[in-house]
Order: C-alpha cells, then structure tokens, then sequence
C-alpha cells in the first residue's frame, strides 16, 4: 500500500476525461488513483448506455452524539442524498478523532443499513478481506447498479488498498466465468505495493490500448479552420460598409473605392461559398492525426497550443565533435569548475560521443508552442509536461530561454502565406534542434545531463536497441558494450596465439 498522492495517470487527464464520459467521479484529497483504475477495469466491460459516477463523503461525529440518536436518525446523518443515485460507487469516511467513535459507527451501519434501505444488502467478503488491515463495510444495490463503501479513518495508503476489491463492490461488470486478464490482476496487485512506481507503470500500459489523441484532436480541431474564415468574412462584411459610407463624401477616391468593394465582394463570395460546403475536416486537423511528433493540447478561437515529441536531430555534428574532444569545454566545466553530478566528466565524455559523434544513442526532446493562424509564433518557456512527455528532456531553448532563433521568421513567413503546415514543419524542427555554439542554453543542456536540474530519473536516452534510459543506465549501458567488446578482442588474440603455437609446434 504506497502512500505517496497519485495526482496524474493517463486516464485522468483531459483528453482522458472526454474519452471517459461515461466514467466520472471526484478525487479523493487530490488522489485520482480510485476514478483511474475504475477506467482502466470497467471501459472494455461496460456497454454504450452504461456508465458511473465515483463520490466521496465524511463525517466526523462523537460515540456521544450516536447514543443520542435512533438508527434510522443517526443513518440520515450520514447517508446523505447520494444513496437515491443510480450507477454510482460512493466511498464514505468516519474520521472522528477518537478510533472507539468511528468503530461505534460502523457498528451502527452494520446493524440497521439494510433495514432502512430497501434493495441494498451487505458484501461481507469485503469485510472479512479487510478486517486485518482497517475496518470496511461494503453493500450494493444490483437493481441501482451501485455501491456504497463505509472506512474507518481513510487515508492514501488505505484508499489505494480499498481499489482492491473493485471486483466484489461492482459485481455485474465481471463475470467469474470469463474471469479477468492477467494485465488486470496484475494492476490490482500493484495496488499493494510499497512503492506506487508499478501501479503507475501498469496504469500506462494500458493507456496505450486507448487513441485518447484522435479523440481530442478531432473535438478540438472540428471546423478550425471554417472558424477563421468566418471571422475573415465578418472583418470583410464590414470593410465594404466602411467603404460605401466613403463613396458619399469621397468622390475623388471613387475609383479606388469602387476596385476595393469589387475585390472585397469577389473575396466574401469565395469565403461564403466554402463555408456553405460546411466541411469540418481541415488540413491541418489531418496533420495532427498523422505526425505522431505532435500533441495538440489547446484550441482557443483561432490559437493552437500543442508540444513537439521528437528525438535531437539537428546540431552542428564538426562543432558538436570539437567541443566533446575539448577537455576544458563547457560539457566538462562551468567557467573553469569541474561539474559534480550525477555522472563523471569521462562518463559524459562516452555519453555525448553516442549521441553526437557515433549517432547510435538518441536523446527524446519536448518542446511547446503556441501557434496563431493570422500570423504569430510563440514558444512556451517553463511549460508544465504532462505524463506522455515523463521520458523527454525539454529543449533548453524553448523551455530555458522561450527563444526559436531563425525558426521564428520562418515561421512566421509561412503564416502570412497561409502555409500553416509548414509552420508546424518548423516547429518539429525547432524542437529537434540543439545549438553548440550558444554557450548559454548549452549550459542548461549539460546542467540536465548532469542531474542538476530537471528529472534525473527520466528515461529521455534512447539505446541502439530501443531502450529508454536514465543518464546514469545509458552511461552503464555504454560501458557494458565497451566490456564486451573488449572480451570479443581479447578471445579473438588468445585463439591466434593458439593457432600460432600449434603452427610452430608442427614445424618443429
């Protein structure tokens, strides 16, 4: 039972929360863990029309304050409206200060709950399954489809043991007979751990059996481009109505007025004509479903945010090779001190030589942007990642130092020509790129690579065999090759000097 908040999943995120319409609920305490492996279990078994919603509730009253009730006025006091709900999995909390007041409590529910509530009846297996760890009471309803779960004193630890028993609180999703998936058990089981790295890791792998990204891409950018073009007609609608309020007093303007209104008019008939063939789909909208470097986070009006997940492809290899083989470049030394991080300055030597030298290692970048189509480009500094970017470093030029360099007029001249996929070309190449020779965003790269900022415990390094690494693994996973390599050599000459010795003998 790990303690640690699990505040970020990939089933809880916003493109998650859409996919999942049919599978709601609250956060307990900012934990979204119970609303997360509620998705991952029950969206491959419920049917179109099904769906859930998941509540917390508390209550924190005295053994004194129960003795002066009756049953049926003490459930009232802390059932509240939510046991009408259909399809529902509602968690209430007594946490009392005193353990003997909360206990007093449970004991009531036990006793009186389903005399009071008609249709409901008692899970005593969840009881017994619980008893050596905390006191937990369980009842559903199978006419409502709900389920109602009473603790003594929950807290993070307990709340991710509870999810244990989703299997025996929402009985009509799982039939014994087809039985569950090993994945599945195996979520289950993480719950239990002492460290929540494998509930995490499990949530994420079945995230992967969901196209949570088309989803979002296609609600956000449905029509985006229709949507320019009808602010383009109302600013044209407007500019003619201008112009013949001119006509009256501008009669030695008239010619010039008059071509304008015609362009204007030729304009706005060609704007109405594709918004009446009312196509939703946009090429940029195509784009964002194929390029997988990109993730569309935002559509405001005529603005997209989006990240660029790509690898480090574009830097200046002659430089790049100089300043590895300098001992006393800025990879080594900050203004003449000597780095102390996570790895050596020999180990960074190894390391920087793979990725920029050899090209066998790959280092996975990030980067955000915010791009808007009437022609601007911004880059989005100190941009909070979400979980799809846990193994990426952030560009240091974008996320240090909010700066694109030439990438920015280029950009911007494909806007103006209404070039809006290679504006989004360059983009992917702006996060793809690392510049050597700016002595200062280097400094932010090797400050990473270094553990000295960022996630050390990121796994941004890819190996020639498709590993994603950590620094330090991608530094021992280099030296192991070395080692290898340096027994094949060895066996090789100690095979020649045999047959050497064996030639020799016979001439003898």
């Amino acid at each position: 039972m790990f303690r640690n908040m699990i505040r970020e999943t990939p089933f809880v995120s916003d493109a998650a929360n859409e996919y999942f319409s049919n599978i709601r609920g609250d956060a307990w305490s900012s934990d979204a863990s119970f609303l997360s492996t509620l998705r991952a279990l029950l969206a491959p078994r419920m049917k179109e029309n099904d769906e859930l919603y998941l509540s917390f509730s508390q209550t924190n009253y005295s053994e004194d304050q129960l003795s002066g009730l009756t049953p049926s006025r003490a459930l009232s006091a802390c059932v509240g409206s939510w046991i009408d709900n259909r399809n529902m999995i509602h968690v209430h909390d007594f946490r009392n200060v005193s353990t003997a007041s909360n206990d007093a409590w449970m004991k009531m529910v036990e006793g009186h709950f389903t005399e009071k509530y008609e249709g409901w009846h008692r899970v005593e297996k969840t009881t017994a399954f619980f008893r050596k760890i905390f006191y937990v009471l369980c009842y559903i309803n199978p006419e409502r489809r709900s389920a109602v779960l009473f603790v003594n004193m929950l807290d993070a630890r307990r709340l991710h043991y509870l999810q244990c028993g989703i299997f025996a609180y929402l009985p009509w999703y799982f039939d014994p007979q087809a039985g569950v998936t090993e994945q599945e058990m195996l979520l289950i089981a993480s719950l239990k751990s002492k460290t929540s790295g494998d509930y995490e890791a499990i949530l994420a792998s079945m995230a992967e059996a969901y196209d949570f990204r088309t989803a979002r891409t296609r609600r956000l950018l449905r029509g985006f481009e229709t949507r320019y073009e009808q602010q383009q007609c109302d600013r044209v609608k407007r500019d003619i109505q201008d112009i013949l309020r001119r006509l009256e007093t501008l009669d030695n303007q008239m010619a010039d007025c008059l071509k304008r209104k015609r362009d204007n008019e030729n304009l706005l008939m060609g704007l109405e004509a594709k918004i009446a063939e009312g196509n939703e789909d946009s090429e940029i909208m195509d784009y964002f479903l194929r390029n997988k470097q990109l993730i569309l986070e935002n559509v405001s009006g005529s603005t997209l945010q989006f990240i660029v997940k790509t690898t480090l492809d574009y830097f200046d290899e002659d430089l790049a090779k100089r300043v590895i083989e300098n001992a006393r470049s800025m990879l080594y030394s900050n203004h003449g001190t000597p780095y102390r991080g996570q790895i050596t300055s020999d180990d960074m030597k190894l390391l920087m030589k793979k990725v920029f030298v050899d090209q066998t290692m790959k280092i996975h970048f990030c980067a955000a942007y915010q791009l808007q189509i009437e022609g601007n480009v911004s880059p989005l500094s100190g941009y909070r990642y979400g979980p799809e970017c846990r193994n990426c470093l952030p560009n240091p030029h974008i996320h240090s130092y909010n700066c694109l360099g030439s990438y920015s007029r280029v950009i911007n001249e494909c806007l103006k020509n209404h070039d809006y996929i290679g504006a989004l070309e360059q983009c992917i190449a702006s996060g793809k790129s690392l510049n050597f020779g700016d002595s200062v965003v280097m400094d932010a790269f090797v400050s990473n690579i270094y553990g000295l900022s960022g996630d050390k415990d990121a796994h941004y390094i890819e190996s020639p065999d498709g590993k994603m690494l950590t620094v330090k693994e991608a530094v021992a996973w280099i030296k192991a090759e070395q080692e290898a390599e340096e027994a094949a050599r060895a066996a090789q000459d100690e095979e020649k000097k045999t047959e050497e010795a064996a030639e020799n003998g016979e001439n003898y």
